[in-house]
This record gives structure tokens, sequence and C-alpha cells, in this order.
């Protein structure tokens, strides 16, 4: 989910990802929805990650994530707060996106730097 050019992703606070990132910010991602080589398109990020421990954001984007998937709210117990027992938001500010087009030619990339 997105606030903006801000990411979040809901992930294991003891995972490797977690880990990470407590360890090192910098981190790269792919989003490349694509049916078959020839039509590759999606997205390519570098930025940076940070766990978001603040209350305040963490309720936002807990809010941002029921809203998206609202079919999470049968799963949940809304007596817990977010983001739920065993899982923390990590939040993601890119420095650079990369459009990734291949119907334009093998590898062919747009890209981008967010300031």
């Amino acid at each position: 989910m997105h606030d903006d050019l801000i990411l979040y992703s809901c992930i294991g606070l003891g995972s490797q990802k977690a880990h990470s990132i407590r360890q090192h910010d910098k981190v790269s991602l792919a989003i490349p929805p694509y049916q078959d080589w020839e039509h590759i398109r999606g997205l390519s990020m570098a930025g940076n990650a940070a766990l978001v421990h603040d209350a305040d954001k963490t309720e936002h984007v807990a809010d941002l994530l029921l809203f998206h998937f609202p079919q999470l709210r049968q799963l949940i117990n809304a007596n817990t707060a977010p983001p739920w027992p065993g899982l923390v938001f990590a939040r993601i500010t890119p420095s650079v996106i990369s459009i990734l087009n291949y119907e334009l030619g093998f590898g062919h990339t747009d890209l981008f730097e967010v300031t």
C-alpha cells in the first residue's frame, strides 16, 4: 500500500527482512506484473526503509491497509492494536524508480530519480 510515493509493507517482526532493515536501511524492490517475458511491464525501485514504531503512524498505515483490503477486518481481532502481534510495518521511501516496459524492446527502462 502507499501514501503518495511512500510505500508500506507489513512484515514479520522477527523476519529476516525486519532484521535487515534494522541493520541497513537501503532496499530494492520490484513490482513486475506480466504474463510472459516479452510483455514485462512493472516497476523497480531503490530507496530507504525504516520500521514504523510511532503509534499514530502505525494506526494511519493500518487504516490504509484496511481500506485497500477490507476483508482483513474479518480476520483480525478488533481489540488487538495494529499491526497485530508478530507484525510490523516497514516504510519505504523510494530514491530511484525504474519503469520497465519490455513491449518497447527487451530491457527497456525509463529511470526517474526521486528528490
